[in-house]
């Protein structure tokens, strides 16, 4: 594809039609029920179509539109991707190795399904992005604990190594709050080498590629309510299971594992995840950048997590049935926040490679 033709589709998919939620149950190979709890506001996130990237709730279908930004000339795109690589994608985004007790092994993978639809997808992605004048990728892998890969050209033979090694590094725990402040962190360490002239011409595009369900979530208070909650945007309990890693401050841990975090307080509660977003776009402003957004995408293997049912709720912290809506509205959610976009469940490797996805500008 020519750089002309990339910059026509640039402002094609921003303009002709409703950007805001792409995939849902028409981007969906994998399974492609649609929502598993239905009459929800995470339902209706999950099912595609009804959610918008800014203004009204979920369950409301606040549209908005997402005005076309194709670079200029003098533009630079840098893309940061803050992948998921805690044990519940094994059923998320099925095949791959983890480190549980019964591990990635005790789950049955549908027949054809040979590689991570998240690994095809940024690999084609890379191709894509290398088509762009400048553009420089970054990677985020998070699991219990987080590992960052700076930025540098989409045709170095690393970070195509870096993906690629994504099914067989699964790890734990998602501690997604930790992830998005590594990312934060990443721009700003990039931006602070950069020239004052450089800086306002070069745009960060984060793109957060999960299941939507961070693990674990501790809370500061005692909840009573159901796992999930009634509501997903409400105050989450500790994630079953971890209450003693939420709270022993002797608790055995990996080195580094609960780094930042006292043990008795809350994590990965959607208002922190909120407030992890707003200091992400900040970084725009104290440095002088041209912008940063966040956009989100759901990776759920409905096949893979119906075979495996209750079996799986370990994997997820939740009823496994449960599991899709919420990742959705938490995801949705991000999104909004972020000034981004919200890609629903299904199969990646169609929509996700095409990088002027994330040219999209949403109104928060």
């Amino acid at each position: 594809m020519t750089r002309g033709a990339l910059t026509v589709l640039v402002g094609c998919l921003v303009a002709c039609g409703r950007p805001a939620v792409v995939g849902g149950d028409g981007a969906a190979s994998a399974g492609g029920q649609g929502a598993n709890a239905g009459g929800t506001a995470a339902g209706s996130a999950a099912a595609g179509g009804s959610t918008g990237a800014a203004g009204g709730s979920p369950a409301g279908g606040g549209a908005a539109t997402c005005a076309p930004e194709p670079l200029g000339p003098d533009d630079r795109l840098k893309l940061v991707f803050v992948v998921d690589q805690g044990d519940l994608m094994c059923v998320a985004d099925p095949p791959g190795t983890g480190d549980l007790p019964n591990g990635c092994d005790a789950v049955v993978v549908p027949q054809g399904v040979f590689q991570p639809a998240r690994t095809r997808a940024l690999l084609a992605a890379l191709d894509e992005a290398a088509l762009l004048r400048d553009a420089e990728v970054a990677l985020v892998a998070f699991g219990t604990t987080t590992v960052a890969t700076t930025f540098r050209r989409p045709t170095e033979p690393l970070l195509r190594s870096r993906v690629t090694s994504l099914q067989s590094e699964l790890a734990g725990r998602s501690n997604l709050q930790r992830a998005l402040r590594a990312a934060t962190q990443l721009i700003t360490t990039d931006a602070q080498r950069l020239g004052a002239e450089a800086r306002a011409r070069t745009r960060y595009a984060v793109l957060l590629v999960s299941a939507g369900l961070p693990t674990p979530r501790c809370s500061s208070v005692d909840v009573a309510a159901p796992m999930p909650p009634a509501l997903p945007g409400e105050r989450w309990p500790d994630t079953p299971g971890a209450g003693t890693w939420c709270n022993d401050p002797l608790a055995d841990t990996l080195p580094g594992e609960r780094e930042g975090f006292v043990p008795g307080g809350d994590l990965n509660q959607q208002w922190q995840l909120g407030e992890a977003v707003d200091d992400l776009l900040a970084v725009a402003g104290q440095h002088g950048l041209a912008e940063v957004r966040l956009h989100t995408w759901q990776v759920f293997h409905d096949a893979t997590a119906q075979r495996c049912g209750a079996a799986c709720d370990g994997f997820f912290g939740m009823r496994t049935a449960d599991a899709r809506a919420t990742g959705a509205f938490v995801l949705d959610d991000l999104a909004r926040r972020g000034r981004g976009s919200f890609v629903g469940n299904g199969e990646l490797s169609a929509s996700f490679a095409r990088v002027p996805l994330f040219l999209r500008a949403c109104p928060r």
